[in-house]
């Protein structure tokens, strides 16, 4: 099973996460990140190299308190659904009703209201970063 959960809410996609490392201080990382990115951290936690060919991203600089070496954005993909969060942002697409959501999670944790807008420049953004991030994962490898 590749999935947590049925739908790409909060409650079912925010999953913590916890990690002690020796070298590193104490710290929270309020930005989402990917599951795809534990095994670059780890690999750079241990004074190793990541591979080129790996897709993660190494979270040490966030965990350091440098979000701004992060990429910010995390892409979920369940059956129909497929979204992203790029903070506080979060699209969800569902292919079977091609329906789009928009939150913003800062202003709607909850996620009520639906900000989707065609025209919007956080709409189109969203979009191109999720048709992307889609496009890696059909070619993981290029």
């Amino acid at each position: 099973m590749r999935f947590h959960g049925n739908n790409f809410f909060e409650e079912e996609v925010r999953v913590p996460f916890v990690m002690k490392l020796p070298l590193a201080p104490p710290s929270t990382v309020e930005v989402p990140v990917s599951l795809i990115d534990i095994a670059p951290t780890l690999v750079t936690a241990l004074e190793m190299d990541v591979p080129a060919v790996w897709q993660g991203q190494d979270l040490m600089p966030l965990v350091r308190g440098d979000p701004s070496a992060y990429r910010g954005a995390a892409f979920f993909d369940v059956v129909q659904f497929k979204g992203i969060v790029e903070w506080p942002h979060k699209m969800i697409w569902d292919s079977k009703q091609n329906w789009i959501g928009l939150y913003n999670l800062d202003a709607d944790p909850a996620e009520r209201t639906n900000l989707y807008a065609p025209g919007d420049t956080t709409t189109a953004h969203l979009k191109r970063r999720l048709d992307e991030c889609m496009e890696a994962e059909l070619n993981p490898w290029f």
